[in-house]
């Protein structure tokens, strides 16, 4: 009897070491990786492993780039000289940008045996930091060798509505400023149509862009530069006074 108890107490005593010993080696893997996750800064959305971020579920590694933005129209470029002009009792800036010849614009029909010169422009205010009356087409001329003073050149016959840069950039008309009776802003550049009958084939290699004077004032004029036959069309809102 007192051998049988001993052997029954050995074999629970070893059967508990040998269970313990089993549970110390459970928990200490598990022991190690709470410490691990707690040291490394390991959350349940991911993990990070030598300092690389491991997604979690349902997350990608980075976020998307956002879309680009789209850009805006490109605004034209002035070329030569800056005319200084006067409209009223007012200044202004006026720049070429362009200058083409065309019989087959939207809106303006060219009478017979003229074509019709359009001439874009650069205006602003002049000086840059006031409100001044806008100037419209008969404050502008294009001049060039031979020209009747009172048939081909004596005014631009007729005129777009000045188009604030913001609104190009845009390719909108919401802040545009009429041919008659408008104002530009201070501080803004603009961008408008003049167009002027001239006759089939004159020879425009010298003509000049001038603003006309008052009285005896003698017109202020630059140079237009290079006149080309106008490739492509004309949006006809582009070219509307109003």
């Amino acid at each position: 009897m007192t051998l049988r108890r001993t052997l029954t107490r050995s074999l629970a005593a070893a059967t508990v070491a040998v269970l313990a010993a089993a549970c110390g080696s459970t928990a200490g893997p598990s022991a190690a990786t709470t410490g691990d996750a707690a040291g490394s800064g390991t959350t349940a959305a991911g993990s990070t492993s030598g300092g690389a971020t491991v997604p979690g579920p349902g997350r990608s590694e980075s976020a998307p780039p956002p879309p680009p933005t789209a850009p805006g129209r490109t605004v034209p470029t002035a070329r030569g000289q800056v005319l200084h002009g006067v409209t009223v009792d007012t200044g202004f800036t006026a720049q070429v940008v362009s200058a083409n010849t065309s019989a087959a614009l939207p809106g303006i029909a060219a009478p017979t045996g003229r074509t019709t010169l359009l001439v874009r422009l650069k205006v602003a205010s002049d000086p840059a930091d006031r409100t001044v009356n806008a100037p419209n087409h008969q404050a502008l001329v294009v001049k060039f060798p031979g020209c009747d003073p009172l048939r081909d050149c004596f005014t631009a016959d007729d005129g777009a509505r000045a188009v604030p840069e913001g609104d190009v950039r845009e390719g909108v008309h919401m802040n545009s400023v009429p041919d008659w009776f408008g104002k530009l802003d201070a501080n803004t550049a603009y961008y408008k149509y003049v167009w002027q009958f001239v006759p089939e084939g004159a020879d425009l290699s010298a003509a000049q862009l001038c603003s006309k004077r008052i009285g005896n004032q003698q017109d202020v004029c630059v140079p237009l530069g290079p006149v080309e036959p106008l490739n492509g069309q004309v949006d006809r809102a582009d070219l509307e006074s109003r």
